[in-house]
């Protein structure tokens, strides 16, 4: 599979439209866009994560995403999810709120942040696993048919 962002170019810094309120953003879900997506699949997730933070951070996370879906729209992590395909939703991140949150680091070096399309072999995500990021990756990975990343990257 292949991931990219027409708003975030592969390993550079992520635009003030896309980062977290507290930190002067927008807080925009940037647009999304995939293609080779396994016919064997049977849903898709999307995932954000901080790898700097020690333990790692939760920034978004989209599952039970049509396979015939080729991408997200911009602002479709929004709270209301209402630019999210049909069927789709998201889980609770690491702020605490089922939207999109996007990056806001503390002052220093910059921060990782890197965004996975899973290819899963489930139609539908067990609703046990959502509610725990550490469980909900654990139970990507033991579904994941393919995955396909990219990562930007932001400092303060």
């Amino acid at each position: 599979m292949d991931l990219s962002s027409p708003d975030i170019a592969p390993g550079a810094a992520i635009s003030m439209p896309q980062v977290y309120r507290d930190c002067r953003g927008s807080n925009i879900s940037p647009a999304l866009n995939w293609t080779g997506v396994p016919k064997e699949a049977k849903s898709l997730a999307l995932t954000m994560y901080d790898t700097t933070v020690p333990g790692g951070f939760w920034h978004w996370i989209v599952y039970d995403i049509p396979t015939n879906v080729a991408g997200l729209a911009k602002g479709a992590g929004d709270k209301r999810g209402k630019n999210l395909p049909p069927g789709a939703k998201q889980a609770t991140n690491s702020f605490g709120a089922t939207e999109y949150d996007g990056p806001c680091p503390p002052a220093g070096p910059a921060h990782h942040y890197v965004f996975t399309l899973w290819g899963l072999d489930v139609t539908n995500v067990d609703p046990n696993y959502v509610g725990n990021s550490g469980w909900f990756e654990s139970y990507l990975h033991r579904h994941a048919m393919a995955k396909a990343t990219f990562e930007g990257t932001f400092a303060r």
